[in-house]
Formats: C-alpha cells, structure tokens, sequence
C-alpha cells in the first residue's frame, strides 16, 4: 500500500507541475523493485500520465538489478543508471525509501564527561552493541 501511495502522491505533483508530457519517475536504491511496481500499479488509473512516464533506476548492484528487472517486466521506458547524474534532466519525481538508511553517520551522547561519538563494539559476551568513544568529541 505504501508504493500505491506513493504513486498517487506522484500523480498529484505531476498534475502541480502543469502535466507535463514526459515526468521521469526516479528511485535511488530501488531493493527488488516492490515499492516501483506498487506505484506503477496505482499509476495506471490514469493513463495520460502513466504513458507520459520514464522510469529510471539508480541501482549498482547487477543482483538487484535482475530482481528489479523480473518485478517490473510489465512495465515499459525503463533504464537503470549508476548514479543519479546518469538521469536525463526534466520535470521528475524522485524516490528514496531506504536509500538514505544506508549512508554512514556519526552519533554523539552526551555523557558526564561531555558529548561522545557512540560505537558499535562486541561486548562481555561476545554480542555486538553500543558503547562511547573514550575520549569526548572535539567536534562539538
């Protein structure tokens, strides 16, 4: 229900941005391509745009990429890119459930001491979990 949602939700900027011919429908870290189909499917109420649309996939795994081939073999106009440069610029609507999950972090507690960067370190039993850095972090 989610990726019909956010189909739905596509189709209103669509219309915001004056329906335009060609809308480029983008998601970074597409997984096996559940969340693109489910949007897809809602999409298809209204025809003017789902033949307007161009869909693209920034994907560097070949792997993922063949899932996302197998769950959106209904669809047409899609091409996978490396990176998001690769897209063609125009009027477009971007994706990214989970893609920003993956990008690293740095998180501070604070702590008696003052604010510490947290670890992930393998405690007394062998078991990951967090700890604190030892010395306070100068960044802050």
């Amino acid at each position: 229900m989610f990726g019909e949602l956010l189909g739905l939700w596509a189709a209103s900027v669509w219309k915001g941005l004056g329906s335009p011919s060609l809308l480029r429908l983008i998601e970074l870290g597409p997984g096996r391509g559940t969340m693109m189909a489910d949007a897809l499917r809602a999409l298809r109420v209204l025809p003017p745009l789902y033949q307007a649309l161009s869909i693209h996939l920034v994907e560097i795994n070949p792997v993922l990429r063949e899932k996302q081939k197998a769950a959106l073999s209904g669809a047409r106009s899609i091409e996978w890119h490396d990176n998001i440069d690769e897209v063609p610029e125009g009027p477009a609507v971007i994706l990214a459930n989970e893609y920003f999950d993956v990008l690293p972090i740095h998180q501070v507690v604070k702590r008696e001491t003052g604010w510490h960067e947290r670890t992930v370190e393998i405690d007394g039993n062998g078991k990951l979990g967090f700890g604190f850095a030892a010395e306070p972090t100068a960044a802050l």
